[in-house]
């Protein structure tokens, strides 16, 4: 699969917006077999705010990027994927940092432009370009 850098973004703004001190979040992955996500004989819904993610990716996009951003130390996880219900502790200080640095719609949207302009969308490479375009936005602010 790969990777979604939009989906990436929406994934840690979600997890910022729905954990806290003593507050996890969790998700449920569909793609499972339906007797790996009943209680009874109901199935698990997901949490409203991943079915707001859900309209905007599938469901197997959506758990690779949970483990992508597990993996790149992004995310705080409190249940390994593969699990039928993925919880989620927090961003780790790298992933609020990212997210800081990709916040704001108009700088996200900058960065994504030139990350295609140099031709490359990895993590590593969009993480670089956000640095940059925060550091000239300040330089910009105090006329440097």
């Amino acid at each position: 699969m790969r990777l979604n850098l939009d989906c990436v973004r929406q994934l840690l703004l979600c997890v910022e917006d729905n954990t806290g001190l003593r507050e996890y979040c969790y998700f449920i992955d569909s793609g499972l077999e339906k007797s790996q996500i009943l209680i009874g004989e109901s199935p698990i819904p997901p949490p409203d705010y991943q079915s707001e993610l859900l309209k905007k990716f599938d469901n197997d996009e959506l758990i690779y990027h949970i483990n992508y951003c597990a993996s790149a130390e992004l995310l705080s996880m409190i249940t390994p994927i593969g699990s039928y219900r993925i919880g989620i502790a927090d961003l780790t200080p790298k992933g609020h940092d990212f997210l800081e640095n990709i916040r704001d719609n108009k700088i996200w949207s900058g960065v994504k432009d030139v990350a295609a302009e140099v031709g490359s969308k990895s993590l590593e490479s969009v993480r670089q370009i956000a640095s940059v375009v925060i550091a000239q936005l300040i330089k910009s602010h105090f006329g440097l």
